[in-house]
């Protein structure tokens, strides 16, 4: 009645400007090819190839999640990975468990939603908005939080690309921003920066000198855009 109920259907073949399959993989025909050889060579080593069975913390844990988080976090030079089933829930979760009771986090105000769902969700003790991309306003919120919580934990929540304006994140500054306090830390949502930004596509974050990457305590990559 109001206008909000919207029919779906497939698409005829057209020129893609509005997909987030940055790079055409989606039908490209060399990887599924190759991801068909891959899930074939699985089928006679007694894999789970047709399904998890369960979560992974009860039956659903495999080899294969293993295999990856370690490639990603030596691809990405972290000290660890962890494998989610989707981008949205992986920033959810972030958001949601890396703030401990008294921390205060400061999002730029064009975060993605699953961003603001997890912060919802998390035990911070404030979570504050910063004009978008402004690095000179999230500075001087962070010394106002230092001043008033001596002792809490301080994240920095942005995006490396905002999916709806395509503008970067000031990254350099916030990470300045961030070590100059001496203990606040980034979360990094890369998944409009995966597979585009960075030496061999791994994310804006990676492009930062090593001395400003030292700020940055976790990145966020998706597997649904470029990569």
């Amino acid at each position: 009645r109001n206008g909000t109920l919207r029919a779906t259907a497939p698409q005829p073949p057209l020129a893609d400007f509005s997909s987030n399959d940055y790079l055409g993989l989606a039908r490209d025909r060399d990887l599924a090819t190759a991801h068909l050889a891959a899930e074939l060579a699985l089928v006679g080593a007694d894999a789970q190839t047709n399904g998890s069975t369960g979560s992974r913390l009860l039956t659903g844990a495999a080899a294969a999640h293993d295999e990856f988080e370690a490639f990603a976090a030596a691809f990405h030079g972290r000290d660890a990975a962890l494998l989610f089933g989707s981008g949205h829930a992986a920033n959810c979760a972030a958001l949601a468990t890396l703030p401990q009771p008294g921390d205060v986090v400061l999002y730029d105000e064009r975060s993605h939603n699953s961003s603001r769902f997890g912060l919802a969700r998390s035990r911070a003790t404030e979570a504050t908005p910063f004009p978008h991309n402004d690095a000179a306003a999230c500075k001087a919120l962070l010394r106002a939080a230092r001043r008033d919580r001596p002792d809490a934990g301080l994240i920095v929540a942005v995006e490396a690309v905002y999916s709806m304006d395509g503008d970067e994140a000031p990254l350099s500054a916030l990470a300045d921003a961030c070590l100059e306090d001496g203990h606040a830390a980034l979360v990094v949502d890369e998944a409009h920066a995966t597979g585009i930004l960075g030496p061999e596509g791994r994310g804006a974050a990676s492009s930062l000198p090593r001395p400003l990457r030292a700020a940055v305590l976790a990145q966020v990559h998706t597997f649904g855009k470029a990569a």
